[in-house]
């Protein structure tokens, strides 16, 4: 556990002028997931940032500019394992029975919910609607 945080603690002094151009919310993302070789490119909406998730997935992170997380998205190739996402989603997602073991395409926050978009693991691809707390709205398979 110590290696790990001083291996975050040298991610975060190392891109330290990047991160301090972010909100707290936005850092506090980057933790949870654990990112490195993390990239900044804020745009007119807010912060964003692309960074490697442990295992090796690219993922772009976008923010309001209150640094409340909008979106995380992979480039389609490679999805990214839920277990690796589930730290930013509420308690309720990060149990649910249907996500465990899927692989991840997008994860999309708003106002009224959550929307993932993957594949199941059983490598069917899915759509799924969330309630902001986690219940479960509405799943599509294709």
């Amino acid at each position: 556990m110590k290696t790990g945080m001083l291996a975050l603690a040298a991610v975060l002094l190392a891109s330290q002028p990047a991160l301090a151009q972010i909100p707290a919310g936005a850092e506090e993302v980057i933790r949870l997931l654990g990112l490195t070789n993390i990239r900044l490119h804020p745009d007119e909406r807010g912060p964003d940032a692309t960074g490697t998730l442990p295992g090796g997935v690219l993922v772009e992170l976008d923010f309001y500019r209150d640094g409340t997380l909008e979106e995380i998205e992979t480039d389609g190739r490679d999805l990214a394992p839920f277990a690796a996402l589930a730290p930013v989603l509420p308690e309720a997602l990060q149990k649910d029975e249907k996500l465990a073991g899927s692989t991840i395409e997008q994860l999309e926050f708003d106002n009224d919910g959550i929307e993932i978009e993957g594949r199941d693991r059983d490598g069917n691809r899915f759509k799924a609607e969330y309630t902001a707390s986690g219940q479960l709205r509405e799943w599509k398979r294709d």
